[in-house]
């Protein structure tokens, strides 16, 4: 039986970090520079490095600490600067499906998956992978698999470059809002969507779709993320607009490329 030592090591010291509009993005260049030093103080020979702790700094030394979640995107940075040959994701399940098995009763199960569809899956809130966790490794090709912890024989999904074409997935989101502001004085203006959007911004808010047409335009956020004070924030542009609000509404979500046949939604009812 062969052991091979470990070492514990933090994502603090691989990976800065820089600020861009309400969110924290990894700093390629300086993240680079900080991996390849990694690299010269390891030897891959005689030991596992095991990078544990999701903190992230900055160049003023500030320190970032992130949820769980955050690991599988940790996890292609750090594969994608090492230029490793494939990434691992372990978790619950074996198979990216098509859809939740929990309300759709056989779902089809996924071998193989374009990183943009698998990307548009996790937007989609499929509790895979961390939306940002593509990226990394899809500019460089290095392939993901999905595995199972509970169970390593099961097969696997893998993610990489295909060309992958119709439905690869369909979620739905039974929770969110939707608001529509109109004002047929606002076509060909400029400030309409800036001023209502700054709003939502102000109060930290992530706004989930966006709908526009000439007159009116709409947008939809989780219900979890709505409080009193949107209203009182919006009170103030009632002047400009008619404002009305649509709860409890269903999102659907279909998932993959070149979809132009519409047929699946011609019998819903009460479509927004």
């Amino acid at each position: 039986q062969l052991w091979v030592s470990s070492n514990n090591y933090f994502s603090r010291d691989l990976l800065m970090c820089s600020w861009n509009f309400l969110d924290w993005e990894c700093d390629f260049h300086k993240s680079k520079i900080t991996n390849k030093d990694f690299l010269n103080l390891v030897n891959i020979q005689n030991e596992i490095p095991v990078v544990t702790w999701f903190w992230w700094w900055d160049e003023e030394k500030n320190v970032y600490l992130f949820d769980r979640w955050w690991s599988d995107y940790v996890a292609t940075l750090l594969w994608r600067f090492l230029e490793a040959e494939c990434v691992e994701i372990w978790t619950d399940v074996s198979w990216v499906m098509s859809a939740d098995p929990r309300v759709v009763t056989k779902p089809i199960i996924w071998k193989e998956l374009d990183y943009s569809v698998s990307a548009e899956f996790a937007l989609a809130w499929a509790k895979i992978l961390h939306p940002k966790t593509i990226s990394p490794v899809q500019k460089k090709s290095i392939p993901i698999y999905i595995k199972n912890t509970f169970s390593p024989e099961s097969y696997w999904t893998k993610i990489c470059n295909l060309d992958d074409k119709w439905i690869r997935w369909i979620s739905i989101d039974d929770k969110q809002m939707i608001f529509t502001f109109i004002d047929p004085s606002m076509i060909w203006k400029s400030w309409y969507l800036s001023d209502v959007i700054k709003k939502f911004s102000d109060l930290h808010i992530s706004i989930d779709s966006i709908a526009t047409t000439e007159t009116s335009f709409s947008l939809s956020i989780k219900k979890k993320n709505y409080f009193e004070e949107i209203l009182k924030e919006l009170n103030h542009l009632k002047e400009r607009f008619e404002l009305e609000i649509i709860d409890d509404v269903t999102k659907i979500s279909i998932v993959g490329d070149f979809i132009n046949d519409y047929s699946l939604i011609w019998e819903l009812e009460n479509i927004i």
